[in-house]
């Protein structure tokens, strides 16, 4: 049991911790702790904190004790999971992902994860790639994915001509750009369908005329559906639905004919957008915005006009965006030689474009990036630029200044960056690094990582 004063500094420190305030959210649980030494739950919420301070060591050494005493808790498995898989660490991670469904093989949380887990390893693994998506689906009704509706969800089945199928939308604005490219796909398959395709408000003027959707309507607050519908189903759902493979999702560019009113740019120089920065408010901005001053380091040297893709935002040296609207960027991005970009909806809309585009990836990726590749099946014009460690951009930036340096920035890509997909387009020269995850055991745990040839070392697990 707790008592008053130690469960309000416990309440404290969980809204320190909401509101990033983490040095005083650790002084919160360290007040508790000092009196429950043996509060294996507040243990496992420290260690949370010390993770959100990619505080990586701390956290897993605070969290050893705990799962030797309670080793069938799946909290202390997801919790040892989330911090090694950010560490890098991605064997060790999925031992303690592994673990948590053995503990609790309906925790859909545990399941969210070991199906992340496995998705980013299907560009290797076909069946990790199948089961990943397999798994997802378990997490309906999730905070992280719309609510289940109790009837009429579309597996797959003829609907036929006049039958009004509804996709809804799921997770950020860049994830609908992403996955758009399966809607005519689903055409075929549902037998001609109208396609209803929901979105957040500020993709509707971007994909109001898509060839094969009937009508694009905003999503509404509170979740309810904008119109009848014969049949519905989650835009995140459509991989597995139709079975399609990792080669399976590759497209030609499929937003050319957003680009109704390239604006006149000067062309005595090339022309490169940038994007250093996404939302704020993004759960992970922190891994993949970037701030201006270390950035800009990518454009050294580099003879050519930069303009801002980031709206509000135009640092010195740096051509303003004009307009308010997605399309208005989809307009400037049509008129820029190339795009250099964090991970955010403005790589999905140029690579969707078809426009040559470097995005700039954190260490430990989104499971749309894969690991160990600096190609995509995602976006044949896009290459990635990998971090090498948390937190450590310099190298990654260096990388794209590299090859801006030596590559021709007006030249459509043609390349010969290997892929295990087969030929691809990208650009020549200088390749990006192709980084080793967690190359050496971790000195605190001894736990090894999946390796650039495949082997790995056997790793030593929190707990048996």
């Amino acid at each position: 049991m707790i008592n008053h004063d130690l469960q309000a500094a416990l309440n404290l420190a969980v809204q320190l911790q909401a509101k990033k305030d983490f040095g005083s959210a650790l002084i919160q649980y360290d007040q508790v702790l000092a009196e429950q030494p043996d509060n294996w739950e507040v243990v496992r919420m420290k260690s949370g904190c010390l993770d959100d301070m990619r505080r990586f060591d701390e956290a897993l050494k605070l969290l050893k004790p705990a799962l030797a005493h309670e080793p069938n808790h799946p909290g202390g498995h997801i919790s040892a999971g989330l911090i090694l898989h950010r560490a890098g660490d991605l064997q060790a991670a999925g031992y303690h992902y592994r673990r948590a469904l053995e503990c609790s093989p309906t925790l859909r949380i545990a399941q969210w994860n070991m199906a992340l887990w496995e998705i980013c390893q299907g560009d290797v693994d076909p069946d990790m790639w199948r089961r990943g998506w397999e798994r997802y689906e378990w997490c309906k009704g999730m905070k992280l994915r719309p609510k289940d509706h109790p009837n009429d969800e579309w597996d797959g089945r003829y609907l036929g001509a006049g039958k009004r199928l509804y996709i809804r939308w799921e997770q950020g604005l860049g994830d609908i750009v992403q996955f758009v490219r399966l809607l005519p796909r689903v055409k075929e398959v549902s037998g001609g369908a109208h396609i209803i395709l929901e979105v957040q408000e500020p993709l509707v003027d971007l994909l109001c005329d898509l060839p094969d959707v009937t009508e694009v309507v905003a999503w509404q607050h509170g979740g309810a559906f904008a119109c009848q519908f014969d049949a519905h189903i989650s835009i995140m759902s459509l991989i597995h639905v139709l079975g399609l493979s990792v080669d399976g999702v590759r497209a030609e560019p499929y937003l050319t004919h957003v680009a109704d009113a390239v604006p006149t740019v000067p062309k005595d120089k090339p022309n490169i957008g940038v994007c250093w920065k996404g939302s704020p408010s993004h759960a992970n901005d922190e891994n993949r915005s970037i701030p201006w001053d270390k950035f800009r380091a990518a454009f050294d040297g580099v003879d050519a006009r930069l303009w801002s893709l980031v709206p509000g935002e135009t640092p010195d040296g740096v051509e303003p965006l004009t307009g308010r609207t997605m399309r208005d960027t989809a307009n400037l991005i049509a008129a820029m030689d190339v795009i250099v970009t964090v991970d955010t909806c403005v790589c999905h809309v140029a690579g969707a474009m078809g426009k040559k585009v470097y995005t700039l990836i954190p260490s430990n990726p989104d499971f749309r990036w894969f690991y160990n590749r600096p190609d995509t099946p995602w976006y044949d014009t896009m290459r990635l630029f990998r971090q090498e460690r948390y937190g450590d951009w310099a190298s990654a930036l260096k990388a794209v200044n590299d090859t801006l340096n030596t590559s021709p920035l007006r030249e459509r890509p043609t390349c010969n960056v290997p892929s295990v997909f087969g030929p691809i387009q990208s650009t020549p020269t200088v390749a990006a690094p192709i980084i080793t995850i967690s190359p050496t055991l971790n000195p605190l745990t001894g736990m090894g990582a999946t390796t650039l040839n495949g082997t790995r070392a056997e790793p030593e697990v929190l707990c048996g």
